[in-house]
C-alpha cells in the first residue's frame, strides 16, 4: 500500500468514535436475524439491509458515536454535546416521524390494493385498467423499545471498544 494511502487507511481504522459507531450498526443490523427468528419465527436475509427492526441500527449508530465521544472528550466538551443533541433528533426521528410514515404507507398499500380489486370488476366497463402497482415500503420507523434497545446497544459497543483504543 502506498504511504499516503496508509497513512489514511490508519487514520480511519484507529478512530475509537468512528470504529465503534460502525461496529454497532453493523452488530445491530446482524441481530434482527435472530430476533426476527425468535419473534416472526422466520428469517429473511435481506432484513440485514433494511430499515425497521429490533435493534435499531440508526439508535446504535449515534448512541455508539456520543458513547466514544464522550469517554473520548468528556461530558463537558461541545462535540459531546453537538453528538448529543444529533442522537436524541434521530432516535425521536425513528420512533415518531418515520415510524408514521410506515403506518401511512400500510394504509396506502391496503387502499391501493382494494382499488386494484374494484378497477379489475370494473374492468370491462373503463378503458384501459391500472397496471400492477408497486408496494410502499412499509418498515421504515421503530417501536420505542426497538430505539431503546438500539442505543442500549450503542452504549455497550461505546464502552467496550474503549478498552482497545
Amino acid at each position: 500500500m502506498m504511504p499516503v494511502l496508509n497513512y489514511y487507511y490508519m487514520e480511519i481504522v484507529t478512530n475509537y468514535p468512528l470504529m465503534a459507531a460502525i461496529s454497532a450498526v453493523i452488530i445491530a443490523q446482524v441481530l434482527k436475524l435472530p430476533v426476527q427468528l425468535i419473534t416472526d419465527g422466520k428469517m429473511e436475509i435481506n432484513r440485514i439491509f433494511s430499515t425497521g427492526g429490533m435493534p435499531s441500527s440508526h439508535s446504535a449508530f449515534v448512541s455508539a458515536l456520543t458513547t466514544a465521544l464522550a469517554l473520548t472528550y468528556g461530558l463537558g466538551h461541545p462535540i459531546f454535546a453537538l453528538s448529543l443533541v444529533f442522537s436524541l433528533i434521530t432516535m425521536y426521528d425513528a420512533a415518531g416521524i418515520r415510524r408514521q410514515a410506515g403506518k401511512h404507507a400500510m394504509l396506502l398499500n391496503i387502499i391501493v390494493q382494494e382499488m386494484g380489486i374494484l378497477m379489475r370488476g370494473l374492468a370491462g366497463l373503463l378503458p384501459g385498467s391500472a397496471g400492477k402497482k408497486e408496494k410502499l415500503k412499509e418498515m421504515l420507523g421503530h417501536e420505542p423499545t426497538e430505539v431503546l434497545g438500539g442505543a442500549v446497544l450503542g452504549i455497550l459497543m461505546g464502552f467496550w471498544l474503549y478498552r482497545y483504543f
